[in-house]
């Protein structure tokens, strides 16, 4: 049972094969088959010294897979049982060293042999006998010890299930949502572009003026399409890659989206104000670009007419930034405050449900968060925060320190 721990040992075919094998031994020894073992006078054959070190190099070896099973035994007993291991090893190698049945090596090895039997004794009979509730203790603290690994190898399993299955909710909602925008969104576009080439296609005197209107009604369209596939894409790629986290200049990165925007800009006649420090941050910038684009954007559209626009940032610790785009249009009422950072939202706005959503996803794989302040009437302010590039905390400029850059 020593070599097949944690296993049912099958007691009927492990003693049919050693009756069967001493059988054979038996009869090979009285039928003249057996090899000569010892010769007077001269010692041990070479058969049997093959046989002795054969024998113990099965003890060394029993030991070995006694070590590897160790955690199996109580500490004293497996020394016991190597103890007796060892001495039987050594007692078949004096074995192979006698020449005289009354010689030294031969009653070493029997002594030795005595001292290994009862280093088994008390391993075996003592603990088994005498003690036997230290086994069965040991037993049902191996029992324990295996049940709560087990336990805690189910939860973590149970987990991980709890998490794909949340995920994988997730992901259906996502993609019930993006086949209604598809649905709805591509199509409407698509719709309006059909329609302006088929006036065209019929009708042969339509005025010059109306054409290029059409024309420009087209190519509108299609980049309103474009932008819509665009931030798509972006969104699946988001949820998929992780960006790395580096020092980003956010000075430049405002510098280009408001150049990114310039003729957005005009067209609203738009004044935008810059705050002129902006602190650094731990984030990703091709990412980061994109969710000022779509605040700045955003002002833009909602900030009502001629929007006056500000952008700015504050160290609200030691170790974040938060920045911000202000405008001064209609405001939010707060139910629907709650709702714009969810995917595919729509609120009547001619949007696709799909910007702020990225911008969300985009601070919070990178280690942020998003939010708005608004008051009906008074503007709106939306802000997200990034982890500061150093640990020190910057200093935030005052309005008395700042030297605004503004672009009509």
């Amino acid at each position: 049972a020593a070599f097949t721990p944690g296993r049912g040992l099958r007691v009927g075919v492990v003693l049919t094969g050693m009756t069967l094998v001493t059988g054979l031994l038996v009869v090979s020894i009285f039928a003249g088959a057996f090899p000569t073992c010892f010769v007077e006078g001269v010692g041990l054959t070479r058969f049997k010294v093959v046989a002795e070190y054969g024998i113990a190099g099965g003890f060394v070896a029993a030991a070995g897979l006694l070590a590897w099973k160790r955690e199996a035994f109580a500490p004293p007993v497996l020394r016991l049982l190597l103890g007796f291991l060892a001495l039987s090893a050594a007692a078949e190698l004096a074995f192979t060293a006698y020449i005289s049945v009354y010689g030294g090596a031969n009653m070493v090895g029997h002594m030795l042999r005595l001292v290994a039997a009862f280093l088994l004794y008390k391993a075996i009979i003592e603990t088994g006998l005498v003690k036997p509730h230290q086994i069965l203790l040991r037993e049902l603290k191996l029992s324990e010890l295996r049940l709560q690994e087990y336990a805690a190898d189910l939860e973590a399993k149970n987990e991980a299930l709890r998490r794909l299955t949340a995920d994988l909710a997730e992901h259906n909602q996502d993609l019930d949502a993006f086949a209604r925008t598809v649905a709805h969104d591509l199509k409407s576009p698509l719709a309006t572009i059909v329609t302006g080439v088929q006036l065209i296609r019929t009708i042969d005197d339509l005025p010059r003026e109306k054409a290029a209107l059409v024309l420009e009604r087209i190519c509108a369209t299609a980049a309103t399409l474009a932008r819509i596939v665009d931030n798509l894409l972006l969104l699946a790629r988001v949820r998929k890659e992780e960006a790395p986290r580096e020092p980003v200049d956010m000075e430049r990165i405002v510098a280009a989206v408001r150049d990114r925007l310039e003729q957005l800009i005009q067209e609203h006649e738009a004044e935008v104000t810059i705050a002129a420090e902006l602190p650094a941050a731990l984030g990703f910038a091709p990412w980061i670009e994109e969710v000022w684009a779509n605040y700045l954007t955003n002002a833009l559209q909602h900030g009502g007419p001629r929007p006056r626009i500000e952008l700015g940032a504050d160290v609200i610790d030691g170790g974040t930034v938060r920045y911000w785009v202000r405008d001064h249009g209609p405001g939010l009422p707060a139910e629907l405050q709650a709702q714009l950072f969810e995917p595919f939202r729509h609120f009547g706005n001619g949007g696709t449900g799909l910007g702020l959503s990225i911008v969300a996803r985009i601070v919070e794989k990178l280690g942020g968060a998003v939010g708005v302040v608004s008051d009906v009437g008074r503007g709106s302010l939306f802000y997200f925060t990034l982890p500061a590039a150093t640990a020190a905390p910057a200093a935030t400029p005052s309005a008395s320190t700042i030297v605004p850059r503004r672009t009509r």
